[in-house]
This record gives C-alpha cells, sequence and structure tokens, in this order.
C-alpha cells in the first residue's frame, strides 16, 4: 500500500473518483502565471490521485489555468487545469492549486493507486 492512504477521502466521503493519496512527490510545473509570465517551477505535491492532486507553488495561478505536471523521477508528464485555489495561512507559504488531469492517469507514483472505491 501506498503512504498515508486515507480512507475518509473517498468516493462516498469526499464526492472522488479514485482514491486521494496524501503524499509528497517531487514534481516541475510548467505554465503561464497571472501576471502573465511563463514560469517553470520545481516544486512538490500534498495530495494526489488518479485525476488529479493538490500542489505547491509560488506562483499565482486562476482557475481554469492549464499547467503541465511533469514527474522527473519516473519521466511522465501530464496536462492540468487548475480548479480551486486554498487559502493561504501566512505570505509567505506557497499557494496550494488543486488540479485537476485533463486525462485521467498515473502520473505520480511507480504503483498506481486503486482505481475505484469499493472495488
Amino acid at each position: 500500500m501506498l503512504p498515508n492512504h486515507d480512507e475518509s477521502d473517498v468516493l462516498d466521503a469526499g464526492g472522488r473518483r479514485s482514491v486521494r493519496l496524501s503524499i509528497k512527490i517531487p514534481v516541475t510545473l510548467c505554465g503561464t502565471a497571472a501576471a502573465g509570465q511563463a514560469f517553470k517551477e520545481n516544486t512538490w505535491t500534498i495530495s494526489v490521485n488518479k485525476h488529479g492532486g493538490r500542489i505547491a507553488t509560488f506562483h499565482e495561478l486562476a482557475v481554469n489555468d492549464e499547467v503541465i505536471i511533469e514527474n522527473p523521477l519516473l519521466g511522465r508528464s501530464a496536462k492540468a487545469r487548475v480548479i480551486r485555489i486554498c487559502e493561504k495561512q501566512f505570505a509567505e507559504d506557497p499557494y496550494e492549486v488543486c488540479v485537476e488531469l485533463l486525462e485521467p492517469q498515473n502520473v505520480w507514483v511507480a504503483k498506481p493507486p486503486p482505481e475505484e472505491v469499493g472495488g
């Protein structure tokens, strides 16, 4: 089983289509910030599933922005869309953005998370 498998974050409890894993994975996030500058940032995930995840970033993004997530450890990449931006607790904290992969896939870990709840 993968680290921090959270049974409370499954389809019927959180409305998710696949199990969410709280796991820190180094990723590269590429896109265009709200001010219009293109960026490429080495960062990390906070939680992931087959359909998306929550990623830390120091770039201000907006809902519906498209980004590319690269996992250099596995040599995988995926296009995603920002669906939510979480409120910062402190000004120096990174933004936490929730993204939905445009095509559901396992870009995160070598062993994929479970497909569906209860199956």
